[in-house]
């Protein structure tokens, strides 16, 4: 459950950021005298703090502006680091949205946020965009807007400004969440599951096929000698052998296949479903695409199976079955699968 309290701890401290930012804005509006802006900057808010997908919330926010400041085109750019890019797009078409992308780029001054009023971009006789800036720590956000007369006054420009910087603000805790998230449950080297997180989802599973009565399989796959060739060769060798074995696996397997890296030298695969005809099939296609993936004819991994049969067992006995399944593959010469008499 360890992950699990990482994700409960995250999504508090994410939390407390976003409505930190959201009172501290409205209340800036408020001092203003813009209680209209502060209700609907509330609204905006309210919609973006239901979005956990990042390439989400740069759309929900030109859906709430272009309904609030009746707007027949917008775009919203940001930059990171270096350069800019179209995060998202409403009702502009992909040449103006590039060539805005340049002007951009190319004046620096443009994304610079302005105290006074929107900057304007003239693309040709017929297209004008207002364009409205705001920053939030390391990132630059710029929504361009057509017709310019929907932020000719303060009042709509300043929505524009807080609700672009609540979007880059609720993107970053967006992006640290994921980050937290990966941090918790991935392996380092082959961006499986690392093995805490692949036994708590092997503890789920296991206790739902028991309820349901239906079929489990776990496979242990295990290399020979890597720790030897680590020590002869560095560590980096078996690092790509292991990252291109995880990756002929994630192609070989079904979407709802778990896979995560169990130790230094041993993946571990969950089979939901798979009964032994199953599980002996995909394992035996597993030593063939690993093989494959690597290039190494005699790769030297075997595959211990355990399927779940004896209803008195639990899911760290039939890992063991699994472990010891593997074992004697290894002692019987390697490259071959093994199943557990369990």
């Amino acid at each position: 459950m360890g992950a699990v309290y990482v994700f409960v701890g995250v999504a508090f401290i994410v939390g407390l950021l976003c409505a930190s930012l959201y009172h501290n804005i409205r209340n800036r509006l408020k001092h203003r005298g813009e209680p209209e802006s502060g209700g609907a900057l509330t609204e905006v808010i309210q919609r973006l703090d239901r979005i956990h997908r990042p390439g989400e919330l740069g759309a929900a926010l030109l859906d709430e502006l272009a309904a609030r400041l009746q707007c027949k085109a917008l775009a919203l750019y940001i930059r990171d680091d270096v350069d800019f890019h179209l995060n998202a797009g409403h009702r502009i078409d992909d040449v103006q949205a590039e060539q805005l992308r340049a002007r951009l780029e190319s004046d620096s001054s443009l994304a610079a946020p302005s105290p006074r009023a929107a900057r304007v971009v003239r693309l040709d006789d017929r297209s004008e965009y207002a364009l409205v800036a705001f920053v939030h720590g390391r990132q630059t956000g710029v929504v361009t807007i057509s017709p310019i007369k929907a932020v000719a006054h303060e009042a709509p420009r300043r929505l524009v400004e807080a609700a672009g910087g609540y979007a880059l603000a609720r993107l970053e805790t967006i992006r640290l969440g994921q980050a937290l998230k990966e941090a918790a449950t991935r392996d380092t080297v082959t961006r499986l599951h690392n093995q805490r997180y692949f036994l708590e989802l092997f503890e789920l599973e296991f206790n739902r096929s028991q309820r349901y009565q239906r079929a489990l399989s776990v496979l242990l796959c295990g290399v020979k000698d890597l720790a030897a060739l680590n020590a002869r060769e560095g560590s980096e060798t078996g690092d790509v052998i292991l990252r291109q074995i995880a990756n002929a696996f994630r192609d070989s397997l079904r979407y709802f296949d778990v896979v995560g890296r169990y130790e230094s030298d041993t993946l571990a695969v969950l089979l939901p479903e798979a009964d032994r005809d199953v599980a002996t099939g995909v394992a035996t296609r597993l030593l063939l695409a690993a093989g494959a993936e690597t290039g190494i004819e005699n790769l030297g991994m075997s595959i211990g199976v355990a399927c779940m049969g004896d209803p008195g067992i639990d899911y760290t006995m039939l890992l063991n079955a699994a472990r010891d399944a593997l074992h004697q593959a290894m002692e019987e010469g390697g490259n071959r699968v093994c199943l557990s008499p369990l």
